[in-house]
């Protein structure tokens, strides 16, 4: 059984070609998206594009989506309890 794995996924080209080289590998099972977004915009937190384009790649991924919520003008501290959850 390989090993499962959550891939952070920020909606760029470096994460999609991370994607596409773990599933070539086939040495981890991607199981799922994590993502952070800025509440108050409801975009993502790395690109600041709209979660519904987020939505969009891991439907089209096959993979689930792990959204994490951040306060709009988060710090550290606050990033930190949001993830612990």
């Amino acid at each position: 059984m390989k090993p499962q794995a959550l891939l952070s996924w920020s909606s760029g080209k470096d994460c999609a070609w991370t994607l596409q080289v773990l599933r070539a590998r086939a040495e981890v099972e991607v199981v799922g998206l994590v993502t952070t977004f800025n509440e108050a915009f409801n975009r993502v937190a790395m690109h600041g594009v709209r979660m519904v384009l987020v939505e969009a790649q891991a439907a089209a991924a096959g993979l689930p989506l792990w959204a994490v919520p951040l306060p709009g003008r988060a710090r550290t501290r606050s990033t930190n309890s949001e993830c612990e959850h």
